[in-house]
């Protein structure tokens, strides 16, 4: 018996190492000991990009998306996959799309702040830039996978929550601030899975938004996340925080200390090396000038490096706050164990790692060329509506009018060049109800539900 559990002590121990073995350790330079942990990543990132490159994507008979104010297709991969596609909010009609792929704000932090998640070991939503033909025109935008779960956290659940999911939460905290990820409504947390009891015990973070870098960063405090406008705050971390103080819930602080232990002393340039990519010739399509446009817009170095070398002691001092006022005391480690750390990392990186290559070995087989995707849809139809609906809901009567009759006339010379069936069955659905609008009739929709309104993409 002891020598069946030594054989299995063993194993464990060759799992935990295998990182460490193909990527050893040199401690005497101090970033050596993130070696492995970057080594495997660079290789999560190639076959992660490389998978995505092997899709094609159609129109999904099932639109998942019912409300949101901005426009979103659901489209399914050649694995019936499903994925959300978003339009950028640019002009379709500009020259050199592909040259432009990467000019959306929101998508450019979005991306930056998953691959910065991945490389601390946190899941997210994936989410990659792509430029779809869509009725025989060229719309860019994102595409994101959608993710099967049994809903969102809400104020019901703030602390009935598993441990392994409030764990997650407060490391998500952590580099949320690091790269001010704002926006933590209860609804951007995605409940995965539930126990028999249905506690949500795995939930991940969805719909990101970081600065990475910014002149203006806020101190990090209870309410750091909440809408300062606002007389109440619907960000989930300031609730998790009034549950601990109360001791509804317990937060392992002491061991998340480490972990921001290990992100402050980070190399500083990893982080330009991931969100831009080093080499200039791996952003597909991209001048220098538009390169460095990013840059100078999206991304500033040195407020985001200096962030990050305060990061340990600024939350050292917010989480000893909280422990005060929950009157207790917090026992911090002198010594974090770098390995240990890398080692949980690097084991869900190589997991991962082993999906993508059989994936890769199944796509060989199924492969397909992207065609064109077949949708009752209009990219201009739905940003007129959109637009038209704001007016309305903000009750501008002499704009309203004005906005409909110019909605009304650049679509019907948008409907009288397409050649595309599909294109004018969904522009003469939005005219319709802008018409209907213009003439004093109340929206058949809200504004929030513009996804809703053709209620079939799919002939």
């Amino acid at each position: 018996m002891l020598l069946k559990y030594f054989s299995i002590f063993c194993l464990l121990l060759f799992i935990i190492l295998i990182p460490f073995s193909i990527y050893p350790f040199d401690k005497t330079n101090e970033d050596d000991k993130y070696d492995s942990l970057i080594h495997l990543y660079q290789k999560w990132l190639s076959l992660d990009n490389k998978t995505f490159q092997m899709k094609s994507f159609d129109i999904s008979p099932t639109q998942i998306i019912k409300s949101g104010t901005s426009q979103k297709l659901t489209l399914q991969d050649n694995f019936g996959q499903k994925w959300i596609f978003k339009p950028f909010n640019v002009s379709i009609n500009e020259p050199n799309v592909q040259e432009s792929r990467y000019y959306d704000l929101d998508t450019f932090q979005t991306l930056a702040i998953r691959k910065i998640y991945k490389l601390f070991g946190l899941d997210t939503a994936p989410i990659y830039t792509i430029t779809l033909t869509i009725n025989d025109k060229k719309i860019k935008g994102s595409i994101q996978k959608f993710l099967p779960n049994k809903g969102v956290l809400t104020k019901s659940n703030t602390y009935k929550i598993s441990q392994e999911a409030l764990n997650y939460i407060l490391k998500i905290h952590a580099i949320d601030w690091l790269f001010e990820n704002y926006d933590a409504k209860y609804e951007h947390f995605l409940i995965i899975s539930t126990d028999k009891d249905d506690i949500p015990n795995r939930v991940i973070r969805v719909d990101n938004k970081a600065f990475l870098g910014h002149e203006n960063g806020n101190k990090l405090t209870k309410d750091w996340a909440c809408n300062k406008n606002s007389k109440f705050c619907n960000r989930y971390y300031f609730h998790m925080w009034k549950y601990y103080i109360s001791k509804d819930i317990n937060l392992d602080l002491e061991k998340n200390l480490e972990f921001i232990e290990y992100i402050s002393n980070f190399p500083n340039d990893i982080f330009k090396k991931i969100i831009l990519f080093d080499d200039i010739s791996k952003i597909e399509n991209c001048s220098l000038q538009y390169f460095n446009n990013i840059k100078k817009t999206f991304l500033q170095l040195p407020i985001l490096n200096k962030r990050k070398s305060t990061l340990y002691q600024n939350f050292k001092k917010f989480y000893t706050d909280l422990a005060n006022e929950r009157k207790i005391n917090l026992k911090i480690k002198k010594d974090v164990d770098y390995e240990k750390i890398t080692s949980s990392i690097c084991t869900g990186l190589l997991k991962e790692i082993d999906e993508y290559e059989n994936e890769i070995l199944i796509q060989k087989s199924v492969v397909r060329e992207q065609f064109t995707i077949n949708a009752i849809f209009s990219f201009e139809g739905f940003e007129w509506l959109r637009k038209v609906l704001r007016v309305y809901k903000h009750k501008k009567e002499g704009d309203l009018i004005e906005t409909a009759n110019t909605a009304l006339k650049t679509l019907d010379i948008i409907k009288k060049q397409s050649n595309n069936k599909n294109e004018i069955i969904a522009l003469d659905m939005y005219m319709n109800e802008i018409e209907r609008i213009r003439l004093g009739n109340p929206p058949s929709i809200r504004y929030q539900e513009i996804n809703n309104f053709i209620k079939s993409v799919v002939r």
